[in-house]
């Protein structure tokens, strides 16, 4: 079996970020992250009961373009 090389890899998918890091690359307050999150302002993905931001979703969504609705993802135990 061969190994694959960097260039040969798959792309990573682009890290989430938190609320207080989405509100430091938006330079805006983390409340603020929260609530546009929360009124559908822009899009987030949940784990459990923690919220997690794809930095290239949400500002195509501040652009006006379409995103996806909120993904949630449920943990079982």
């Amino acid at each position: 079996m061969s190994e694959l090389t960097a260039a040969q890899s798959p792309p990573a998918d682009p890290p989430l970020l938190t609320a207080e890091e989405l509100a430091a690359a938006l330079r805006v307050s983390r409340s603020w992250v929260y609530e546009a999150a929360r009124n559908g302002t822009i899009p987030c993905l949940r784990v459990g009961a923690l919220k997690r931001f794809d930095l290239a979703e949400v500002k195509g969504a501040l652009r006006g373009e379409p995103s996806a609705p909120a993904r949630v993802v449920r943990l079982t135990r």
